[in-house]
């Protein structure tokens, strides 16, 4: 179905936002790339750590807006910005508790400005995911694929820089946190010029019912997602941090397919009305998400053991089991990420909020397990059963409440039978 006037389908947001993420994914991968050479392994590990941590902690901070502000505003989008301003008193105490948690890491690993560098970055990303889902719910995600880019292109060159002049993680953190706070300045201007004043005024209460549980969806997601690394980093050596930094960066870089097609899908499904629509669009992009992630998983897994042996120092070769196992959990990953997207739009966010929590409690019981003793492995093993369960919840909910999702039409079903008729009664020569 063709996109209103002055929007963008989901095909050409979906390409936007692979756009964006993979100049973000690429970025990471020759950040981690280069200091993995250049940095010493000790301070390797610890950026490792820092960008698990910094991930974990934007979603604190965003506390849930950014998604509230697509899947509510899409269809009025004048409410966006009233939204975006509500949720400042809201989020000022998750910001002074991020920049805590962010110095008290610093010290504890003796290193207290890449804690410091650490807490910036995390609320200069969460403020960037606020504004660009201003955009994002007028359907148009060119703005943040230009951001990201940008943030991308000057991450990579002043951490290459950075890293060679003072062989500290600190100041490779530190670059990416002025460049992620330098991106705010025009993306919040655009977003005044495009986007109309606040029409009414929104109760920072009513935003904080609205977003608390996709705050804690997300913030319990991204937390399973990198325990591996911080319970690595806590009980493991540097040389195995590092190693699964490495694979963990290559297989979640590879997400940018599946999170490409489900950053189009949500404002689609938001400003659709009709179920029929709705369920179409869904089932194109649960398709398509198959068949992409199951292509890149297999021709990745192939290419493997080059990227380890010549993009990587040999140090870390030990990174291609975990980064083989990941891999297996990039189609399901994928699946998981539609599915919820879906449920989300139809107003069953507690049922979506259940699976994160019950993924967060098994990914951690999995870590404590298997992390001490298989090391890098284990938190590879932990994640990828983790998801195959919360795919198992996730379809489980789907055929209850979008059984057309999943099975084929009622209408398609009963034009099928006469033809399966026609066509046994023509084998048997009648």
């Amino acid at each position: 179905m063709k996109a209103p006037r002055g929007q963008r389908g989901v095909p050409a947001n979906a390409g936007l936002a692979f756009t964006g993420d993979a100049a973000s994914k690429i970025a990471a991968f020759a950040v981690v790339a280069l200091c993995a050479r250049l940095l010493p392994l000790e301070e390797f590990a610890h950026l490792g750590v820092a960008l698990a941590a910094l991930t974990v902690l934007t979603c604190l901070v965003d506390a849930g807006v950014a998604t509230v502000i697509v899947r509510d505003c899409a269809a009025r989008t004048d409410r966006a910005r009233a939204f975006m301003r509500a949720s400042i008193p809201v989020r000022v105490p998750l910001v002074v508790l991020a920049c805590v948690a962010g110095i008290a890491w610093g010290l504890s690993v003796g290193d207290l400005w890449l804690g410091v560098a650490t807490a910036v970055a995390a609320v200069a990303a969460a403020w960037s995911l606020s504004l660009t889902a201003l955009f994002r719910a007028t359907q148009d995600l060119a703005p943040e694929a230009i951001q990201k880019s940008c943030v991308a292109g000057a991450t990579v060159g002043a951490a290459v820089i950075l890293a060679v002049e003072s062989g500290r993680a600190a100041t490779v953190v530190g670059a990416l946190a002025t460049a992620l706070g330098l991106s705010l300045v025009p993306l919040w201007i655009s977003a005044r010029r495009r986007l109309r004043p606040p029409g009414e005024r929104i109760p920072p209460t009513g935003v904080m019912r609205a977003a608390l549980p996709f705050g804690l969806m997300a913030f319990a997601t991204l937390l399973y997602y990198r325990l591996g690394t911080l319970v690595l980093g806590a009980t493991g050596s540097a040389a195995t941090t590092g190693s699964y930094t490495i694979a963990s960066t290559l297989a979640f870089g590879l997400l940018m397919v599946p999170n490409a097609i489900t950053s189009g899908l949500l404002p689609r499904l938001g400003a659709q009305e009709v179920e029929a629509e709705q369920l179409e669009t869904a089932r194109s992009a649960l398709r398509w998400t198959i068949a992409v992630c199951g292509l890149i998983s297999v021709l990745f897994a192939i290419v493997a053991p080059y990227v380890l042996r010549y993009g990587f120092a040999p140090r870390y070769e030990d990174a291609l089991a975990p980064l083989l196992v990941l891999l297996a959990g990039t189609v399901v990953i994928g699946i998981n990420g539609v599915l919820g997207t879906v449920l989300i739009v139809r107003r069953r966010t507690s049922i979506v909020s259940l699976q994160v929590g019950a993924s967060l409690a098994v990914n951690a019981g999995l870590a404590v397990a298997l992390v001490p003793r298989f090391g890098a492995n284990g938190a590879a093993i932990s994640t990828l059963i983790t998801e195959l369960i919360a795919l198992a919840i996730l379809t489980a909910a789907t055929l209850r409440f979008a059984p057309g999702l999943l099975m084929r039409p009622p209408a398609a079903r009963r034009a099928l039978i006469p033809r399966v008729g026609a066509d046994a009664h023509n084998e048997a020569g009648l």
